[in-house]
This record gives C-alpha cells, structure tokens and sequence, in this order.
C-alpha cells in the first residue's frame, strides 16, 4: 500500500492512504443522518465524552483575538459499518464512527486527543472547502507530547510547525500527540474516525 508522509526533520504529521478503499455511500448516508437528528444522545454520551474539553471553552489566538473553541465529539455509526471496517480497513480498532465539528467559532483549539494514539480520518461534509488542520509545539515543551487532553487556551505560546487542507473522500491519518487545531470553519465539518492505540500499518509503511 502507498502512503503519502508529510513530515519534517523530527516526525511526520499528516499521512495520505489512497489505496485504502473507499467508504459506500450507504454508510456515509447512515453518518449524515446521524448529524441531522436533532434527537441525538448529549454529546457527553459519545465515543470520546469523558474526554472532550468544554464546549466553547475561551480561546486566544495567535494574532491575540479573544475567540472560543468548537469540540468535535465521536458518535457509532452502525454495526454494519464496524463490519465494514473489519473486513476491509483493519480488524482491529478501538472505535469508529462521525465526527460532528460543534461550536460557535470557526476553530477548534489545539489541543492532543484523550482516548486514542492513532487515527483515520474521511472527511464527508464540509461547509468551506478551505477548512485547515495545523500542527503547534508550545514554548519550552518537545513537539510530540505525553500529555492527553491537553488543550492550551492562549496560541501566542505555540509555534506552528505545519498546515494542510484534507481531501475529501480520503482517507487521512494525523499525528495527534502533537498539538493540532482546525481553523476557518465556516459551519459544518464532518467526517468518519476510526480510532487506535497503535499504530494499524506499521509494517508496511
């Protein structure tokens, strides 16, 4: 399988799996509906709730704006699509579902994820095509981090060391042990996660 890295001379950030295969559209259809169910669960009874900052928690960024942070809770999609997945991503994972961007901000704040190490990301709905993930270390710290959930709420602290722009309709993994945020959402951003605690392709890569 060909992976795209994008990495500088300390680690990679983001990686591009082309030949993974693509999600059907019956289960994209089954996440959106899940987005536009005004009766879905709070979103503390996700996937990832115990672990999820505060929502719209205060956020200053770089240029000192004093805005606030969207939060991006993890909900299952179905059975059929863990299914799915196993039999044609990787057997084994940790959660899979959509990701539904909430908030009333157009960023979410850095911040290192809380329950997993490893990440595919499809991204299915996005209200802006110019949405961009951005990578940070923060002054006098290393760039990969030990610390889960941690979410900084001053950006004047932090260095970028990258950006990028997903694709659609692609599976991506990033790098979430280092500080990372999106920015310029202009509404929706959606998209389907598949979580792990390892690494699912190491030895090929």
């Amino acid at each position: 399988m060909k992976i795209i890295e994008y990495k500088d001379t300390e680690t990679w950030y983001y990686r591009i799996y082309n030949d993974l295969p693509k999600i059907p559209q019956k289960f994209i259809d089954q996440a959106l509906s899940i987005v536009s169910d005004p009766n879905r669960v709070a979103p503390e009874a996700s996937n990832n709730g115990n672990y999820l900052p505060q929502s719209n928690r205060p956020l200053i960024l770089p240029d000192g704006t004093e805005t606030t942070s969207r939060r991006t809770p993890r909900w299952p999609i179905s059975d059929e699509f863990n299914q799915w997945v196993r039999e044609n991503i990787v057997s084994n994972f940790k959660d899979a579902g959509v990701s539904i961007s909430e908030g009333i901000s157009e960023v979410t704040g850095p911040h290192t994820d809380g329950m997993r190490q490893h990440n595919l990301i499809y991204l299915i709905d996005q209200s802006n095509s110019d949405q961009s993930t951005h990578w940070w270390q923060e002054n006098g710290f290393s760039t990969v981090r030990k610390e889960r959930s941690h979410t900084p709420t001053d950006m004047r602290t932090l260095s970028e060391k990258m950006s990028a722009t997903f694709p659609m309709h692609t599976w991506v993994s990033m790098k979430i042990d280092i500080l990372h945020s999106i920015h310029n959402i202009k509404g929706r951003r959606v998209s389907i996660q598949i979580s792990f605690e390892d690494d699912p392709f190491e030895d090929i890569r």
